[in-house]
């Protein structure tokens, strides 16, 4: 017992053994020592205040309470300033309810330093009164804070408690620091870390504890936080929280951890890095930024089990990486957004939807996703895109990537604005049922950029564009899709194909306004009607060829410049409207166009007038089992040419028809009321 007037003295106990109680007080204890070493006692009870130069010092002690009632086996109520609280090499166990327990405040230049202890509570029985933390190994009264320059430092220290309603560590430090490394071991039992306001310069690592139900490093929402470093390794728990407010250049790091529910959330980031790295959770994941700007967020070989598996969050010049992970009730990025920042998805499995819902792409953002399998049961999207717009200059890439069900991508209302590009490569998109879609998409004026390399399967396709597509390129090869439905209000300088495919419901392609376009379909089966709709035609190509289709509806309104060619295809009819002017052509070589159907009026209708443009059959055969072969309801003005050539024109239809207009049958008829005018010819 050290009265005020006591400074520059030392104090010590060495070789000793106390069954019972050393109780230390001082009193302004200024430039002394006290040295506790080699001792064995009951318990240690310090009190009163260690001021500048001073210092307690326990080394190579056992502290051992075998008495239940006896609350605690270490109790420090003395309060540091400038002044170090030392336990070293040192066994603290107790049956009680805390092991060792800090009641007083760590002032400026404080430590309280615990370095390659055991400390150990086995007291067994929940304790549900009083104030936190009401039972732990090492427990810092909650109304006692480690303060501004001083800290907490914890090195190679063995931590055990009795129930897992107990605190392995519990302290609220208050702008102070907490230093605790790898070297810590715990066993069952809570970490509870919470920061009252700003702190700087913070280490705190968890390595290879076990059986933990929570390890949380918080602090308060309108806390900054700086530099600190933090970081949960080879650990298994219930929980893992982290929860902060205004964080900048820290790293926030995970790595082989097996978890029931894992959080990390933040008011702002500000060059944080955070990196989960063998982590297997099996509820709830999200990583939950207010806000992040030059941060980077890394999952690599991580496991999730729940649909609450989420990253939050407004990300500006941020990455945030998914690698080799397994998410086994799909992702889910919602209520955030993403400006000049990059998602990559890679050699990843999602077995359940994959969703972006309310997370909107700006100022050049891309989300690629590559060489990953997104699988959704029969109920389900297996990618499910909702109010995740894509505005000017951002993208959305697939590659290499194999989509599976319901709904293969599923993407309601507008996604792609003016100047956004959606490109897809070497992509199998497949639905499980005929009436589901493959590819669910539609534009604002963005890109499409699809080639040949992509594969669908089942279910149908849709594509819609409302405003004008530029430069867009869409190709359909070697799939087998119930039905294509392509509808762009205007399409410009673009290319869309069908090549090597069979399509066995009625595909659709309207293109309202189609300027410098070129549309082709190849080597293809279309086993139902097909329509095209052009409302304005101009300067497009259209080339059908070495392919089958059920029926043929070509219907233009207007056509400019264009050219409609079809080469070694089969149909059961054909059919065209419209105005063909301008030197447009309409070609069909070596075609079989074959109806079987009496019911069939016409094999070959056309309803198009022609003006300075070509209608040409040539090589063609034209069978049918109906009225007319070949029938013309449409006047041939100035400068147009209906020229036939080579042709098999037949109509086996055998019943004489007594009523209607002239023609009343035949295998080429002129409707009586429409006709070839001056400078125009048949």
């Amino acid at each position: 017992n050290f009265a005020s007037t006591a400074n520059a003295l030392s104090g010590s106990i060495t070789d000793g053994s106390m069954s019972k109680l050393i109780a230390i007080t001082v009193v302004g204890y200024t430039d002394g020592g006290t040295i506790i070493n080699r001792t064995n006692a009951g318990r240690i009870t310090v009190g009163g205040i260690f001021n500048a130069g001073s210092s307690l010092q326990v080394d190579q002690c056992n502290v051992i309470n075998t008495v239940s009632t006896i609350t605690t086996a270490f109790m420090n109520s003395a309060t540091f300033r400038d002044s170090l609280l030392e336990i070293r090499r040192t066994t603290i166990d107790t049956n009680g309810i805390f092991a060792f327990f800090n009641n007083a405040h760590v002032y400026a230049g404080g430590i309280h330093r615990l370095v390659n202890n055991f400390i150990r509570t086995s007291h067994t029985v929940r304790i549900t009164t009083g104030y936190e933390p009401k039972q732990a190994a090492i427990g810092y009264y909650y109304a006692n804070y480690v303060y501004t320059n001083a800290a907490l430092e914890m090195y190679g220290n063995d931590v055990y408690v009795g129930t897992q309603y107990a605190f392995g560590l519990y302290v609220r430090p208050n702008t102070g620091r907490i230093i605790h490394d790898d070297t810590n071991r715990y066993t069952s039992g809570h970490i509870y870390v919470y920061h009252l306001t700003t702190s700087a310069n913070n280490f705190f690592i968890v390595n290879q504890s076990s059986n933990m139900q929570s390890i949380t490093y918080s602090g308060a929402t309108a806390g900054v936080y700086t530099d600190d470093i933090v970081g949960v390794y080879n650990t298994d728990a219930v929980r893992v929280n982290v929860g902060l407010g205004t964080v900048s250049g820290a790293s926030l790091t995970f790595g082989g951890v097996v978890l029931n529910t894992f959080t990390v959330s933040a008011t702002k980031f500000t060059t944080v890095n955070v990196g989960v790295v063998n982590v297997s959770v099996a509820s709830t994941f999200s990583i939950n930024p207010t806000s992040a700007f030059g941060s980077c967020l890394m999952l690599n070989d991580v496991s999730t089990s729940s649909t609450a598996s989420s990253i939050q969050g407004t990300y500006t010049n941020s990455t945030i990486t998914i690698d080799t992970c397994d998410l086994k009730k799909g992702f889910t990025f919602s209520s955030g957004s993403l400006y000049g920042s990059r998602i990559l998805v890679t050699e990843t499995v999602s077995s359940d939807t994959f969703i972006m819902s309310g997370f909107p792409s700006r100022a050049e953002s891309a989300v690629d996703i590559e060489n990953s399998i997104f699988n959704a049961d029969v109920s389900g999207d297996a990618m499910y895109f909702a109010t995740s717009i894509f505005y000017s200059g951002c993208r959305l890439g697939l590659d290499n990537v194999r989509v599976n069900g319901t709904n293969g991508l599923n993407m309601a209302a507008y996604h792609f604005y003016t100047g956004s590009l959606f490109l897809i490569r070497r992509s199998i998109f497949a639905s499980y049922l005929p009436t589901g879609y493959t590819l669910f998409v539609q534009f604002n004026g963005g890109l499409l950029d699809h080639d040949g390399s992509n594969v669908h399967s089942v279910g149908d396709i849709y594509v819609y564009a409302a405003l004008v597509m530029d430069s867009g390129l869409f190709v359909l090869n070697a799939s087998s899709v119930d039905a294509l439905t392509l509808s762009f209000v205007a399409i410009t300088n673009s290319q869309v194909a069908v090549m090597n495919s069979t399509l066995s419901s009625s595909p659709s392609f309207t293109f309202t306004t189609a300027t410098d376009f070129e549309f082709a379909i190849a080597n293809s089966t279309l086993a139902a009607t097909t329509t095209f709709t052009l409302t304005t035609a101009t300067n497009m190509t259209m080339l059908l060829t070495s392919s089958s289709f059920d029926k043929i509806r070509l219907l233009p309104t207007t056509m400019k410049y264009t050219s409609a060619i079809l080469q070694n295809c089969n149909m059961s009819t054909f059919f065209t409207s419209g105005t063909y002017s301008l030197n447009s052509t309409l070609q069909l070589d070596q075609c079989n166009v074959i109806n079987t159907v009496s019911t069939i009026t016409t094999a070959f209708m056309n309803s198009a007038t022609f003006r300075d443009s070509l209608l040409e059959i040539r090589r063609t055969t034209i069978d049918t089992n109906g009225i007319f072969a070949f029938f013309n309801n449409a006047h041939v003005y100035a400068g147009g040419i209906h020229r036939l050539v080579d042709n098999f024109i037949r109509t086996t239809y055998t019943v004489r028809i007594t009523t209607g207009y002239e023609p009343k049958q035949a295998a080429i008829g002129y409707y009586y009321a429409n006709y070839v005018y001056t400078n125009a010819a048949l």
